[in-house]
Protein backbone atom coordinates (compact mmCIF):
# COMPACT_ATOMS: atom_id res chain seq x y z
CA UNK A 1 0.00 0.00 0.00
CA UNK A 2 2.65 2.31 0.86
CA UNK A 3 4.40 1.44 -2.53
CA UNK A 4 1.49 2.50 -4.20
CA UNK A 5 0.88 5.86 -2.68
CA UNK A 6 4.45 6.60 -3.01
CA UNK A 7 4.08 5.62 -6.62
CA UNK A 8 0.88 8.30 -7.19
CA UNK A 9 2.86 10.91 -4.99
CA UNK A 10 5.83 10.55 -7.02
CA UNK A 11 3.62 10.96 -9.73
CA UNK A 12 1.73 14.61 -9.03
CA UNK A 13 4.76 15.39 -8.62
CA UNK A 14 6.59 14.48 -11.78
CA UNK A 15 2.95 16.03 -13.56
CA UNK A 16 3.25 19.18 -12.05
CA UNK A 17 6.93 19.25 -13.22
CA UNK A 18 6.33 18.53 -16.46
CA UNK A 19 3.62 21.28 -16.38
CA UNK A 20 5.95 24.30 -15.56
CA UNK A 21 8.41 22.51 -18.13
CA UNK A 22 5.66 22.75 -20.75
CA UNK A 23 4.86 26.34 -20.18
CA UNK A 24 8.46 27.29 -19.82
CA UNK A 25 8.76 25.50 -23.43
CA UNK A 26 5.97 27.32 -24.23
CA UNK A 27 6.95 30.53 -23.18
CA UNK A 28 10.10 30.23 -24.99
CA UNK A 29 8.43 29.23 -28.17
CA UNK A 30 6.59 32.60 -27.80
CA UNK A 31 9.37 34.70 -27.57
CA UNK A 32 11.19 33.24 -30.48
CA UNK A 33 8.33 33.29 -32.73
CA UNK A 34 7.80 36.49 -31.61
CA UNK A 35 11.54 37.83 -31.97
CA UNK A 36 12.07 36.18 -35.27
CA UNK A 37 9.13 36.80 -37.46
CA UNK A 38 7.36 33.87 -39.00
CA UNK A 39 9.97 32.57 -41.98
CA UNK A 40 13.08 32.79 -39.35
CA UNK A 41 10.76 30.90 -36.76
CA UNK A 42 10.12 28.29 -39.41
CA UNK A 43 13.78 27.73 -39.98
CA UNK A 44 14.41 28.16 -36.12
CA UNK A 45 11.77 25.27 -35.45
CA UNK A 46 13.23 22.99 -38.10
CA UNK A 47 16.76 23.00 -36.92
CA UNK A 48 15.33 22.47 -33.55
CA UNK A 49 13.58 19.23 -35.10
CA UNK A 50 16.81 18.40 -36.38
CA UNK A 51 18.63 18.50 -33.25
CA UNK A 52 15.96 16.45 -31.43
CA UNK A 53 16.27 14.20 -34.31
CA UNK A 54 20.30 13.59 -34.63
CA UNK A 55 20.01 13.64 -30.38
CA UNK A 56 17.00 10.57 -30.20
CA UNK A 57 19.19 9.27 -33.41
CA UNK A 58 22.51 8.84 -31.63
CA UNK A 59 21.18 7.63 -28.13
CA UNK A 60 21.14 4.39 -29.76
CA UNK A 61 17.81 3.23 -28.37
CA UNK A 62 19.31 3.17 -25.48
CA UNK A 63 17.09 4.95 -23.08
CA UNK A 64 14.53 1.78 -22.15
CA UNK A 65 16.76 -0.27 -22.24
CA UNK A 66 18.67 1.96 -19.36
CA UNK A 67 15.49 2.16 -17.62
CA UNK A 68 14.83 -1.65 -17.96
CA UNK A 69 18.71 -2.62 -16.73
CA UNK A 70 18.93 0.02 -13.76
CA UNK A 71 15.85 -0.56 -11.76
CA UNK A 72 16.83 -4.46 -12.19
CA UNK A 73 20.01 -3.16 -10.06
CA UNK A 74 18.20 -0.54 -8.09
CA UNK A 75 19.47 -1.51 -4.89
CA UNK A 76 22.21 -0.45 -2.94
CA UNK A 77 24.28 -3.10 -3.19
CA UNK A 78 24.27 -3.59 -7.09
CA UNK A 79 24.63 0.68 -7.54
CA UNK A 80 27.80 -0.46 -8.54
CA UNK A 81 26.76 -2.37 -11.57
CA UNK A 82 24.47 0.80 -12.55
CA UNK A 83 27.49 3.05 -12.33
CA UNK A 84 29.76 0.70 -14.47
CA UNK A 85 26.58 0.86 -17.05
CA UNK A 86 26.11 4.22 -17.30
CA UNK A 87 30.20 5.09 -17.78
CA UNK A 88 30.12 2.48 -20.76
CA UNK A 89 27.13 3.69 -22.19
CA UNK A 90 27.85 7.74 -21.85
CA UNK A 91 30.97 7.08 -23.53
CA UNK A 92 29.94 5.06 -26.55
CA UNK A 93 26.98 8.12 -26.98
CA UNK A 94 29.41 11.18 -26.77
CA UNK A 95 31.64 9.59 -29.33
CA UNK A 96 28.57 8.11 -31.66
CA UNK A 97 26.80 11.98 -31.06
CA UNK A 98 30.22 13.42 -32.34
CA UNK A 99 30.63 11.66 -35.12
CA UNK A 100 26.72 12.00 -36.21
CA UNK A 101 27.63 15.38 -35.86
CA UNK A 102 30.20 16.20 -38.07
CA UNK A 103 28.08 13.80 -40.94
CA UNK A 104 25.71 16.47 -40.64
CA UNK A 105 27.74 19.41 -40.60
CA UNK A 106 29.62 18.33 -44.13
CA UNK A 107 25.89 17.75 -45.24
CA UNK A 108 24.81 21.21 -44.40
CA UNK A 109 28.12 22.63 -45.51
CA UNK A 110 27.86 21.51 -48.81
CA UNK A 111 24.12 22.40 -49.41
CA UNK A 112 22.07 19.82 -47.61
CA UNK A 113 19.68 22.59 -45.97
CA UNK A 114 21.30 25.79 -47.15
CA UNK A 115 18.96 27.34 -44.44
CA UNK A 116 21.46 26.54 -41.53
CA UNK A 117 24.07 27.32 -42.94
CA UNK A 118 24.32 30.29 -40.31
CA UNK A 119 23.88 27.89 -37.40
CA UNK A 120 25.50 24.31 -38.25
CA UNK A 121 28.59 24.08 -36.42
CA UNK A 122 26.21 24.70 -33.21
CA UNK A 123 25.07 21.41 -33.78
CA UNK A 124 28.26 19.91 -31.82
CA UNK A 125 26.76 21.13 -28.75
CA UNK A 126 23.39 20.39 -28.81
CA UNK A 127 23.71 16.91 -29.77
CA UNK A 128 26.23 16.15 -27.61
CA UNK A 129 24.50 17.47 -24.49
CA UNK A 130 20.94 16.21 -25.39
CA UNK A 131 22.29 12.58 -25.48
CA UNK A 132 24.07 13.05 -22.09
CA UNK A 133 20.95 14.59 -20.81
CA UNK A 134 18.71 11.70 -21.29
CA UNK A 135 20.98 9.14 -20.36
CA UNK A 136 21.63 10.66 -17.11
CA UNK A 137 17.97 10.93 -16.55
CA UNK A 138 16.99 7.43 -17.82
CA UNK A 139 19.33 6.20 -14.97
CA UNK A 140 17.88 8.65 -12.51
CA UNK A 141 14.51 7.12 -13.36
CA UNK A 142 15.67 3.47 -13.61
CA UNK A 143 17.23 3.69 -9.89
CA UNK A 144 14.52 5.53 -8.43
CA UNK A 145 14.33 9.10 -8.77
CA UNK A 146 11.93 10.01 -11.08
CA UNK A 147 11.38 13.60 -9.90
CA UNK A 148 15.03 14.69 -9.93
CA UNK A 149 14.89 12.65 -13.30
CA UNK A 150 11.79 15.01 -14.77
CA UNK A 151 13.44 17.65 -13.37
CA UNK A 152 16.34 17.86 -15.57
CA UNK A 153 15.13 17.50 -18.80
CA UNK A 154 11.61 19.30 -18.15
CA UNK A 155 12.67 22.41 -15.91
CA UNK A 156 16.22 22.90 -16.03
CA UNK A 157 16.64 22.97 -19.94
CA UNK A 158 13.99 25.42 -20.76
CA UNK A 159 14.72 27.28 -17.62
CA UNK A 160 18.30 27.65 -18.71
CA UNK A 161 17.56 28.48 -21.80
CA UNK A 162 14.95 31.03 -20.87
CA UNK A 163 16.86 32.67 -18.70
CA UNK A 164 19.53 32.96 -21.60
CA UNK A 165 17.53 34.42 -23.79
CA UNK A 166 16.12 37.28 -21.39
CA UNK A 167 20.40 37.65 -20.55
CA UNK A 168 20.87 38.19 -23.93
CA UNK A 169 18.33 40.20 -25.70
CA UNK A 170 18.87 43.01 -22.60
CA UNK A 171 22.51 42.64 -22.31
CA UNK A 172 22.96 43.08 -26.41
CA UNK A 173 20.33 45.60 -26.12
CA UNK A 174 19.20 43.91 -29.55
CA UNK A 175 16.49 41.96 -31.00
CA UNK A 176 17.28 38.36 -31.04
CA UNK A 177 18.29 36.57 -34.08
CA UNK A 178 17.92 33.16 -35.51
CA UNK A 179 21.63 32.72 -34.90
CA UNK A 180 21.42 33.71 -31.53
CA UNK A 181 18.54 31.61 -30.65
CA UNK A 182 19.73 28.39 -31.90
CA UNK A 183 23.26 29.20 -30.22
CA UNK A 184 21.77 29.68 -26.71
CA UNK A 185 19.57 26.37 -26.67
CA UNK A 186 22.84 24.32 -27.85
CA UNK A 187 24.83 25.73 -25.51
CA UNK A 188 21.92 25.37 -22.82
CA UNK A 189 21.57 21.75 -23.27
CA UNK A 190 25.06 21.11 -23.38
CA UNK A 191 25.51 22.99 -19.64
CA UNK A 192 22.48 20.78 -18.49
CA UNK A 193 24.42 17.87 -20.18
CA UNK A 194 27.88 18.28 -18.88
CA UNK A 195 26.34 19.14 -14.76
CA UNK A 196 24.05 16.12 -14.99
CA UNK A 197 27.18 13.55 -16.09
CA UNK A 198 29.34 15.43 -13.24
CA UNK A 199 25.86 15.21 -11.13
CA UNK A 200 25.61 11.31 -11.71
CA UNK A 201 29.25 10.41 -11.44
CA UNK A 202 29.10 11.80 -8.01
CA UNK A 203 26.03 10.63 -6.63
CA UNK A 204 26.85 7.06 -7.08
CA UNK A 205 30.97 6.80 -6.65
CA UNK A 206 32.10 3.11 -6.74
CA UNK A 207 32.22 0.99 -10.04
CA UNK A 208 31.37 -3.05 -10.40
CA UNK A 209 32.63 -3.85 -13.37
CA UNK A 210 29.88 -6.51 -15.23
CA UNK A 211 31.53 -8.47 -18.15
CA UNK A 212 28.03 -9.21 -20.25
CA UNK A 213 26.59 -5.70 -19.91
CA UNK A 214 28.44 -4.56 -23.41
CA UNK A 215 27.09 -7.61 -25.00
CA UNK A 216 23.54 -7.65 -23.12
CA UNK A 217 23.05 -3.93 -23.77
CA UNK A 218 24.04 -4.14 -27.29
CA UNK A 219 21.46 -6.76 -27.72
CA UNK A 220 18.35 -4.91 -25.99
CA UNK A 221 19.29 -1.63 -27.38
CA UNK A 222 19.30 -2.88 -30.76
CA UNK A 223 15.70 -3.97 -30.55
CA UNK A 224 15.10 -0.59 -29.13
CA UNK A 225 16.72 1.03 -31.64
CA UNK A 226 14.70 -0.16 -34.53
CA UNK A 227 12.09 1.32 -32.87
CA UNK A 228 13.77 4.41 -31.69
CA UNK A 229 14.42 4.84 -36.07
CA UNK A 230 10.86 4.24 -36.55
CA UNK A 231 9.76 7.26 -34.99
CA UNK A 232 12.36 9.46 -36.14
CA UNK A 233 11.02 8.61 -39.64
CA UNK A 234 7.30 8.91 -38.59
CA UNK A 235 7.76 11.84 -36.80
CA UNK A 236 9.62 13.82 -38.63
CA UNK A 237 9.41 13.04 -42.04
CA UNK A 238 6.59 15.45 -42.16
CA UNK A 239 8.51 18.37 -41.25
CA UNK A 240 11.20 17.71 -43.87
CA UNK A 241 8.89 17.28 -46.94
CA UNK A 242 7.02 20.87 -45.30
CA UNK A 243 10.64 22.25 -45.23
CA UNK A 244 11.58 20.90 -49.16
CA UNK A 245 8.30 21.86 -50.79
CA UNK A 246 6.76 24.51 -48.37
CA UNK A 247 7.80 27.83 -47.26
CA UNK A 248 9.47 28.54 -43.58
CA UNK A 249 6.30 30.21 -42.78
CA UNK A 250 4.03 26.61 -43.02
CA UNK A 251 6.64 24.91 -41.26
CA UNK A 252 6.22 27.72 -38.39
CA UNK A 253 2.10 26.98 -38.17
CA UNK A 254 2.97 23.30 -37.97
CA UNK A 255 5.46 23.49 -35.24
CA UNK A 256 3.81 26.07 -33.17
CA UNK A 257 0.65 24.03 -33.16
CA UNK A 258 2.56 21.08 -32.94
CA UNK A 259 4.31 22.48 -29.47
CA UNK A 260 0.87 23.95 -28.20
CA UNK A 261 -0.80 20.38 -28.84
CA UNK A 262 2.22 18.54 -27.38
CA UNK A 263 1.23 19.90 -23.67
CA UNK A 264 -1.72 16.63 -23.75
CA UNK A 265 1.96 14.29 -24.12
CA UNK A 266 3.28 15.83 -21.10
CA UNK A 267 0.73 13.55 -19.72
CA UNK A 268 1.37 9.91 -21.01
CA UNK A 269 5.11 11.19 -20.34
CA UNK A 270 4.31 11.63 -16.67
CA UNK A 271 3.15 8.25 -16.77
CA UNK A 272 5.60 6.68 -18.59
CA UNK A 273 8.48 8.29 -16.41
CA UNK A 274 6.31 6.93 -13.60
CA UNK A 275 5.22 3.70 -13.92
CA UNK A 276 7.85 2.42 -16.53
CA UNK A 277 9.86 0.50 -14.03
CA UNK A 278 6.57 -0.80 -12.25
CA UNK A 279 5.36 -2.36 -15.67
CA UNK A 280 8.99 -4.31 -15.16
CA UNK A 281 8.99 -5.26 -11.94
CA UNK A 282 4.90 -6.31 -12.35
CA UNK A 283 5.27 -8.58 -15.10
CA UNK A 284 8.84 -9.68 -13.28
CA UNK A 285 6.77 -10.98 -10.41
CA UNK A 286 3.65 -12.45 -12.61
CA UNK A 287 1.37 -9.39 -11.38
CA UNK A 288 -1.18 -9.37 -13.78
CA UNK A 289 -4.11 -8.30 -12.72
CA UNK A 290 -2.16 -5.54 -10.79
CA UNK A 291 -0.64 -4.61 -14.14
CA UNK A 292 -3.61 -4.78 -16.17
CA UNK A 293 -5.47 -2.54 -13.50
CA UNK A 294 -2.43 -0.10 -13.82
CA UNK A 295 -2.98 -0.20 -17.48
CA UNK A 296 -6.81 0.78 -17.56
CA UNK A 297 -6.57 3.62 -15.13
CA UNK A 298 -3.66 5.04 -17.27
CA UNK A 299 -5.84 4.39 -20.56
CA UNK A 300 -8.34 6.56 -18.56
CA UNK A 301 -6.18 9.52 -17.92
CA UNK A 302 -5.10 9.89 -21.55
CA UNK A 303 -8.63 9.80 -22.82
CA UNK A 304 -10.09 12.39 -20.27
CA UNK A 305 -6.77 15.03 -20.55
CA UNK A 306 -7.43 14.34 -24.49
CA UNK A 307 -10.89 15.31 -24.44
CA UNK A 308 -10.39 18.26 -22.15
CA UNK A 309 -7.72 19.43 -24.09
CA UNK A 310 -9.74 19.45 -27.49
CA UNK A 311 -13.13 21.06 -26.23
CA UNK A 312 -10.04 23.43 -24.70
CA UNK A 313 -8.80 24.36 -28.47
CA UNK A 314 -12.36 23.74 -30.10
CA UNK A 315 -13.69 27.11 -28.38
CA UNK A 316 -9.82 28.83 -27.28
CA UNK A 317 -7.89 28.47 -30.12
CA UNK A 318 -7.67 31.52 -31.65
CA UNK A 319 -6.85 33.17 -27.92
CA UNK A 320 -4.14 31.05 -27.79
CA UNK A 321 -2.63 31.65 -31.26
CA UNK A 322 -3.22 34.86 -30.74
CA UNK A 323 -0.03 34.59 -28.07
CA UNK A 324 2.39 33.88 -31.01
CA UNK A 325 1.41 36.87 -33.27
CA UNK A 326 -1.51 37.13 -35.68
CA UNK A 327 -0.04 35.34 -38.45
CA UNK A 328 -0.48 32.26 -36.19
CA UNK A 329 -4.09 32.42 -36.62
CA UNK A 330 -4.44 30.48 -39.60
CA UNK A 331 -3.20 27.39 -37.66
CA UNK A 332 -6.39 27.06 -35.94
CA UNK A 333 -7.32 23.57 -37.45
CA UNK A 334 -4.36 23.13 -37.30
CA UNK A 335 -3.85 22.78 -33.44
CA UNK A 336 -7.58 20.75 -33.82
CA UNK A 337 -6.14 18.00 -35.44
CA UNK A 338 -2.58 17.95 -34.10
CA UNK A 339 -4.45 17.41 -30.33
CA UNK A 340 -6.56 14.74 -31.56
CA UNK A 341 -2.88 13.11 -33.19
CA UNK A 342 -1.90 13.53 -29.23
CA UNK A 343 -3.96 11.49 -27.80
CA UNK A 344 -4.00 8.67 -30.97
CA UNK A 345 0.00 9.15 -30.30
CA UNK A 346 0.07 8.75 -26.34
CA UNK A 347 -2.45 5.63 -26.23
CA UNK A 348 -0.10 3.93 -29.00
CA UNK A 349 3.40 4.87 -27.17
CA UNK A 350 1.72 3.57 -24.02
CA UNK A 351 0.59 0.01 -25.39
CA UNK A 352 4.23 0.01 -27.01
CA UNK A 353 5.78 0.82 -23.97
CA UNK A 354 3.84 -2.10 -21.98
CA UNK A 355 5.19 -4.50 -24.92
CA UNK A 356 8.31 -3.31 -24.44
CA UNK A 357 9.12 -3.84 -20.78
CA UNK A 358 7.00 -7.21 -20.48
CA UNK A 359 9.40 -8.78 -23.01
CA UNK A 360 7.66 -8.59 -25.85
CA UNK A 361 9.58 -6.12 -27.48
CA UNK A 362 9.09 -7.96 -31.31
CA UNK A 363 5.72 -6.77 -31.65
CA UNK A 364 6.52 -3.04 -30.70
CA UNK A 365 9.27 -3.51 -33.09
CA UNK A 366 7.07 -4.70 -36.27
CA UNK A 367 4.16 -2.57 -34.89
CA UNK A 368 7.04 0.40 -35.17
CA UNK A 369 8.28 -0.35 -38.23
CA UNK A 370 4.55 -0.24 -39.86
CA UNK A 371 3.91 2.72 -38.37
CA UNK A 372 7.19 4.27 -40.25
CA UNK A 373 5.80 3.05 -43.22
CA UNK A 374 2.44 4.10 -43.33
CA UNK A 375 3.69 7.65 -42.16
CA UNK A 376 6.31 7.93 -44.47
CA UNK A 377 4.26 6.75 -47.54
CA UNK A 378 1.58 8.99 -46.51
CA UNK A 379 3.36 12.29 -45.96
CA UNK A 380 4.98 12.00 -49.21
CA UNK A 381 1.30 12.01 -51.07
CA UNK A 382 -0.14 14.16 -48.90
CA UNK A 383 2.16 16.88 -47.78
CA UNK A 384 2.93 17.67 -51.65
CA UNK A 385 -0.96 18.72 -52.22
CA UNK A 386 -2.06 19.89 -49.21
CA UNK A 387 0.99 21.18 -47.23
CA UNK A 388 0.46 21.47 -43.40
CA UNK A 389 -2.73 20.16 -43.27
CA UNK A 390 -1.72 17.33 -45.37
CA UNK A 391 1.01 16.32 -43.19
CA UNK A 392 -0.82 16.29 -39.92
CA UNK A 393 -3.43 13.94 -41.23
CA UNK A 394 -0.79 11.52 -42.68
CA UNK A 395 0.28 11.07 -39.09
CA UNK A 396 -3.57 11.01 -37.98
CA UNK A 397 -3.96 8.09 -40.14
CA UNK A 398 -0.83 6.24 -39.48
CA UNK A 399 -0.98 6.35 -35.82
CA UNK A 400 -4.81 5.24 -35.66
CA UNK A 401 -4.41 2.17 -38.27
CA UNK A 402 -1.05 0.90 -35.89
CA UNK A 403 -3.08 1.59 -32.86
CA UNK A 404 -5.84 -0.68 -33.76
CA UNK A 405 -3.13 -3.00 -34.59
CA UNK A 406 -1.21 -2.84 -31.03
CA UNK A 407 -4.74 -2.72 -28.91
CA UNK A 408 -5.99 -6.37 -30.24
CA UNK A 409 -2.38 -8.06 -29.95
CA UNK A 410 -2.61 -6.42 -26.21
CA UNK A 411 -6.28 -8.06 -25.66
CA UNK A 412 -5.01 -11.50 -27.57
CA UNK A 413 -1.04 -11.56 -25.59
CA UNK A 414 -0.79 -14.34 -23.15
CA UNK A 415 -0.01 -11.34 -20.60
CA UNK A 416 -3.65 -10.87 -20.96
CA UNK A 417 -5.06 -13.90 -20.93
CA UNK A 418 -3.06 -14.65 -17.35
CA UNK A 419 -5.18 -11.37 -16.23
CA UNK A 420 -8.28 -13.11 -17.04
CA UNK A 421 -7.60 -16.35 -15.77
CA UNK A 422 -7.38 -13.92 -12.50
CA UNK A 423 -9.98 -12.28 -13.07
CA UNK A 424 -12.12 -15.25 -13.48
CA UNK A 425 -11.04 -16.72 -10.45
Amino acid sequence: MSDVKGLFSSGIIVFILKIIGAGLSLLNTIIIAKELGVDDAGIYFFAFSLLVLLGTFSRLGVDNVIVKSSSLHSSTAEMGKVKYEFLLISIVIFFFSCFVCFIISLSIFFGAFSSLNEIYLYFFLGVTGLSLSFIVSNFLLGIGYPVLSTFMVSVLIPSVFLFLLYAYKYSSDTLLTLEACFMLYCITVFLVGAFSFLFFCYKVRYVNKIKSAPKSLYFLSKIFFISVIADLVFLNTPIFVLEKFSTPADVALYSVSFRIATLLAFVFVSLNRVISPSFTVMYAKSMFFELFLLIKKCVALILSCGAFFMILCYFFSDYILLLFGEEYLAASSLLLLFVLFQMLCSLYYFIRNIFQLTGQEQKAKKNDFLLAIIGLCSSLILTPIFDSNGAIVSLIISVFITLLISVNQLYKSETYSKYRNNVCR
